[in-house]
């Protein structure tokens, strides 16, 4: 499984610069393949786009969005 995450650009490198997207509409966001889940971020980049600058501010660069593989709990 994998999800989305945004790593906004920060100048002060102690600051927690990830945002983990876990959910849309209340429903969890998390996708089968990694095809799937990049054409989630191309069919909502403005909204991903929205939601990073609503947390940092809509001048802070975003440096990536990006899908990773989701850990599995042992």
């Amino acid at each position: 499984m994998y999800k989305i995450i945004i790593i906004m650009f920060l100048i002060n490198p102690t600051a927690d610069n990830v945002l983990n997207i876990e959910k849309k509409d209340g429903k969890v966001l998390e996708f089968r393949t990694l095809e799937q889940c990049y054409e989630h971020i191309y069919d909502n980049l403005g909204a991903l786009r929205a939601f990073a600058f609503s947390q940092f501010g809509p001048n802070t660069p975003i440096k990536v969005i990006d899908c990773i593989r989701k850990r599995t709990q042992v």
